[in-house]
């Protein structure tokens, strides 16, 4: 097999024990990468991934798999990593399917079983510089696309930049302005895919929410995930331009807090609860809509709403009890329109 040239490409490997590391080193050393950061422990292994950037992750999943599983899944989501696109590669003793697609569902790249040799790496990295998968980004997942049939979904796959593949060309003092550049531009993508999809999770949690009966715990934990979606929309609203954006973020923080609010008034029999939590919701729903107009405005055309719907009675007859009737704690339905009249 002819090599791409590795001389500057840079890896991090975690690798609890020692007589792994041998082998590891030894094999990547085959191929002339020699620039290798070993780490024994998750914690060193955070540092490194922070503090460096590399090209290549190495990671053994025979120890810590779900620690590791997290990690991975933590690193494609990351604003703070200089490199959330770096190949990931697990190494594994196992030939348990669920080892391999636990680590892939992560947001790896692909899954190497031990024992390791230089060729079975070499195959392995020659792969992803050639034919690596486009990201694709969904409600709990950032990595490369695995779907067997891509028009099952309606998520847009997008090219991410490959510092592995730019190290190969061997562009010398240029690759380093290049792989800047790249990586800005991948961040911009992914970051405007994940504000998309934030904003449709926001449309069915809060459409969720219509339908669960007050203060169940399925009720709450939506009320939950809305909290964590708005938190992670207002992480990704840095520089100039996102000042509605930002406004009906605090606009949604406020009503998801008014809700909350009504819901311990009404455990304590308040009488105005039912009205005060009807008008929260819709509060709520009003921005919601406004994001989705800012960040997803196709998902409100009419026939994509119907789609939200559909979605929305699947979630919902998933459940193992029926959903509820509406009663007085069901706020009334927002008009698109109304929500785009108060976005302008």
């Amino acid at each position: 097999m002819q090599l791409p040239f590795f001389g500057t490409v840079e890896a991090v490997v975690y690798e609890p024990v020692s007589s792994s590391q041998d082998v590891t080193r030894e094999c990547l050393g085959a191929l002339g990468i020699v620039q290798v950061a070993f780490v024994t422990t998750l914690e060193e292994l955070r540092t490194a991934l922070t503090v460096r950037t590399p090209d290549i992750l190495l990671c053994d999943v025979d120890r810590n798999a779900h620690q590791v599983h997290a990690l991975v899944q933590a690193l494609r989501r990351s604003a703070a990593t200089p490199n959330p696109f770096l190949t990931v590669v697990g190494l594994t003793w196992s030939q348990e399917e669920d080892v391999a697609s636990g680590l892939r569902d992560a947001g790896a790249d692909d899954v190497l079983y031990r024992p390791l040799t230089a060729d079975s790496l070499a195959e392995c990295l020659v792969n992803q510089i050639e034919r690596r998968k486009k990201f694709v980004v969904t409600a709990d997942y950032i990595g490369p696309d695995r779907r067997r049939d891509p028009s099952r979904s309606g998520e847009e796959c997008f090219e991410v930049v490959n510092s592995l593949n730019l190290k190969s060309l061997d562009l010398g003092v240029g690759c380093v302005k290049l792989l800047k550049q790249e990586l800005r531009l991948s961040r911009a993508m992914l970051n405007a895919q994940r504000l998309r999809r934030n904003a449709f999770q926001l449309c069915v949690q809060w459409r969720l929410l219509e339908r669960r009966r007050a203060g169940a715990p399925d009720f709450r934990e939506a009320l939950q995930r809305m909290h964590a979606i708005s938190t992670d929309t207002v992480s990704r609203l840095s520089g100039e331009g996102h000042a509605a954006a930002l406004q009906y973020c605090a606009a949604l923080d406020a009503a998801l807090g008014a809700v909350q609010t009504a819901l311990d008034l009404a455990r304590e029999g308040h009488p105005s609860s039912r009205l005060d939590l009807r008008a929260a919701i819709g509060m709520v729903g009003e921005a919601v809509m406004v994001l989705a107009l800012l960040f997803a405005p196709e998902d409100l055309e009419p026939a994509n709403l119907l789609a939200l719907d559909q979605l929305v009675a699947r979630i919902d007859v998933r459940r193992p009890e029926p959903a509820p009737q509406p009663d007085a704690f069901s706020p009334v339905a927002l008009n698109p329109e109304h929500a785009m009249a108060r976005a302008g």
